[in-house]
């Protein structure tokens, strides 16, 4: 072969080893033995939850055997766990050619064996060649893990040369992310149990409550009810969980139980159109350094009460106001947002011991003292509205919610259905909702009087 073409054959060859390890990747988690992984997105899938095994493959040529990384997981003996980690190596190379050769592999080579280190665990990597049929020489890349009482092995197997060095770079990518989930404390666990469901299914909480006007030297004025629901979804991370939620509240008037469109504002006595909230998202980060576990007491507090459990927070938020009152004089009261938010979730103790529950039912109420809201055009009067409600958590979910509130749903925000699939930022608020539907309305003129 000439220089020239030798040359063509190496670039060639390194274009595609680059297109091999650049494209789209996916993330799998097997939640029954807790690993994860990423994957090439194109390469074909075949996996059993049961068993823990999975595997992806990709056939770059008919002609030759398709490129394989799969994961197996088998119990690990008593013996194999405390055995000194070089006589599980000799043993572990034992065993691997034992089965080799059960499977009819000959001229079986070991190029290496060696311990290595991969996220933090001590793993046995083996290299070796193999003849399976014909003059086919096989190459397989083999790490051998013991974790608790699993015993798990990665395998990487592809035709020896062109393409097994073709999908090296592939392998080398999966290898290197592989890891073990954290084992999450029972007390986050329980938390989430109360909060969502482990299952990482949509958990609705249905609420009804009160709305006060509260004005220093003033005799307090009940303004309206309010009723929503928080839809949620608890999404498994490494560290602990993300919340995943939307919220929506509807304004009622309280003498009659009916849908506010409108409403006379009983300190200007002027109507106002009311703006019903749907707030999107309502996501909650709660994930944790592992050096931060034995905190979470502090974290997500709870208290004991006889044969009930309430986890409470209290909070007093306190940021720049989405709506500044240059730009929003009538529905800011201060361009610093400041607020207190006091939740408690109540759960049966007996309910949190039973294992076999992966969701258990929940009461919460939770009271809020906000500025004055955006839709009452208050300007920078003082005083604060006082909302204060209690709710549940419902057996049936989205479905169980009053007939008004799903029609609602459908007719405005049918995305509020179920819980999102993302976490995202920065969270929706009364206030930075109420922006949004101002600027989208920019170009509508209303006639609103002074307060």
């Amino acid at each position: 072969m000439s220089p020239k073409a030798i040359l063509l054959v190496a670039v060639l060859f390194s274009a595609l080893a680059l297109a091999a390890a650049s494209g789209e990747w996916s993330s799998y988690t097997d939640q029954k033995f807790a690993y994860s992984l990423q994957y090439p997105s194109d390469w074909q899938v075949a996996q059993n939850v049961e068993t823990g095994y999975f595997e992806v493959r990709n056939q770059p040529d008919k002609a030759a055997p398709a490129n394989t990384f799969a994961v197996q997981v088998a119990d690990l003996a008593e013996a194999d766990r405390n055995m000194d980690f070089y006589d599980y190596m000799a043993k572990s190379l034992a065993d691997m050619k034992k089965s080799l050769e059960s499977r009819g592999y000959r001229n079986i080579r070991v190029l290496s064996s060696i311990a290595d280190t991969l996220n933090g665990a001590v793993v046995h990597r083996i290299q070796i060649t193999s003849n399976l049929y014909g003059n086919l020489t096989e190459q397989t890349q083999i790490v051998r893990i013991r974790h608790g009482d699993k015993h798990f092995t990665l395998t990487c197997s592809g035709e020896q040369g062109y393409y097994y060095d073709l999908a090296k770079p592939d392998f080398e990518r999966m290898i290197a992310s592989f890891k073990f989930k954290t084992t999450l404390p029972a007390y986050l666990n329980d938390y989430i149990r109360v909060r969502a469901d482990l299952d990482g299914s949509d958990t609705v909480f249905h609420w009804t409550g009160s709305v006060f006007g509260w004005v220093p030297g003033e005799k307090r004025r009940e303004l309206f009810s309010v009723e929503g629901f928080y839809i949620v979804r608890a999404q498994a991370m490494d560290n602990g969980y993300y919340l995943l939620g939307r919220e929506a509240a509807f304004f009622l008037d309280h003498r009659t139980g009916q849908l506010l469109q409108t409403w006379r504002n009983p300190y200007t006595g002027n109507d106002v159109p009311v703006l019903q909230v749907f707030n999107d998202p309502v996501n909650q980060d709660l994930t944790f350094p592992e050096d931060n576990f034995q905190l979470l007491p502090m974290i997500l507090p709870s208290e004991n009460l006889g044969d009930m459990v309430s986890y409470h927070s209290e909070l007093f938020p306190f940021y720049p106001n989405p709506l500044q009152r240059k730009d929003f004089p009538l529905s800011s009261q201060n361009n610093n947002y400041q607020a207190a938010e006091f939740t408690q979730y109540l759960a049966s103790r007996a309910d949190l011991a039973n294992s076999d529950l992966t969701s258990v039912p929940a009461t919460f109420t939770f009271t809020r003292i906000y500025p004055w809201l955006p839709f009452m055009l208050m300007g920078e009067r003082s005083g604060n509205v006082v909302m204060v409600c209690r709710g549940r958590k419902l057996e049936n979910g989205f479905d169980d919610l009053p007939q008004y509130i799903k029609d609602q749903v459908k007719q405005n925000k049918p995305e509020f259905s179920s819980a999102p699939e993302n976490y995202t930022q920065p969270n929706e608020t009364i206030w930075s909702y109420f922006k949004k539907q101002a600027e989208n309305a920019a170009g509508t003129t209303v006639d609103v009087p002074e307060p």
